[in-house]
């Protein structure tokens, strides 16, 4: 039985971008920066797809991204039983339908 929601709880390093800085007129380049930097780190991570620790996720990644393909449909199959309003839906919501077949398919609506 598994007992963590996030993807690749196997893997010892992560990486983490954030900006502090409090001119907001920086904020398109910090995240056009932020945004390119992930990119480039997927590409060299091992893995076959963007796979991001939950607490650090920027928020447009996507279900599969934070929580894992492998994962996804019994967790959604949780989130019907246990939270069919969807309730607790606000941040890095888990798709109250996934199936195996929406591989690749969804995304967040932030």
């Amino acid at each position: 039985m598994e007992t963590q929601i996030g993807p690749h709880t196997d893997v010892c390093v992560d990486r983490n971008i954030e900006g502090f800085y409090s001119d907001t007129s920086l904020d398109d380049a910090v995240n056009a920066f932020s945004l390119s930097a992930r990119d480039e780190f997927v590409k060299t991570s091992g893995f076959d797809r963007l796979a991001v620790y939950s607490n650090y996720a920027h928020g447009d990644e996507g279900a599969e991204a934070w929580y894992s393909v492998r994962k996804l449909a019994r967790l959604s199959e949780l989130k019907e039983k246990y939270d069919p309003t969807e309730l607790f839906s606000v941040n890095l919501p888990i798709p109250l339908h996934w199936t195996n077949s929406h591989k690749g398919t969804w995304k967040a609506t932030l």
